[in-house]
């Protein structure tokens, strides 16, 4: 133990702090951060590229880049996303009962120390944004924990382009049939 403190690699020595492997995991990220941007900016958009980046290992790293990347994900156009109006739909949606008890009980779901308000504001937009793609598309069916992907987006891209990208994402790629 004394030879290899001596040595510089005990726990006394610099190279024992984990220096060395956040300095690994930071070229790392930053080499992901440029191959991501590298991706978005090919013309056309390497959308392969971003893909294997999405699922590999710290995903797509941060919502400013996640904001880029999944409009081109989901072949989406990001600059004007349509306007959306769920707030009518609440009389008249069969689903809505469900999907106001299930947004009620997703607190979890909203980082911690968000205002009440905002987070309220926030419950009334996803529960506007589920009865809107719910009914512009009758073939889906709202399923428990729906919401929870739903909130995702709107957490990290707002209520008019979460409902583009979720509307999307629903009716090709996580239809419950």
């Amino acid at each position: 133990m004394a030879l290899r403190s001596a040595q510089g690699d005990g726990p006394t020595s610099g190279h024992w702090d984990g220096g060395a492997e956040k300095a690994d995991f930071n070229a790392k990220r930053k080499k992901k951060v440029a191959e991501i941007h590298q991706a978005l900016n090919s013309d056309p958009t390497d959308v392969a590229a971003l893909r294997r980046m999405a699922i590999s290992e710290g995903g797509l790293l941060t919502d400013e880049i996640r904001r880029k990347v999944w409009p081109k994900l989901l072949n989406v156009n990001a600059n004007d996303p349509p306007p959306i109006s769920g707030k009518n739909l609440r009389q008249m949606s069969k689903d809505y009962q469900q999907v106001l008890l299930d947004v009620r009980r997703s607190l979890r779901r909203f980082p911690p120390g968000m205002p009440e308000e905002q987070r309220e504001g926030l419950q009334e937009e996803l529960i506007d944004i589920i009865l809107l793609i719910l009914e512009r598309n009758p073939q889906l069916h709202y399923y428990q924990g729906y919401h929870d992907i739903v909130v995702t987006f709107l957490l990290v891209v707002g209520e008019r382009l979460a409902t583009s990208l979720v509307e999307k994402l629903s009716t090709h790629h996580l239809r419950y049939q």
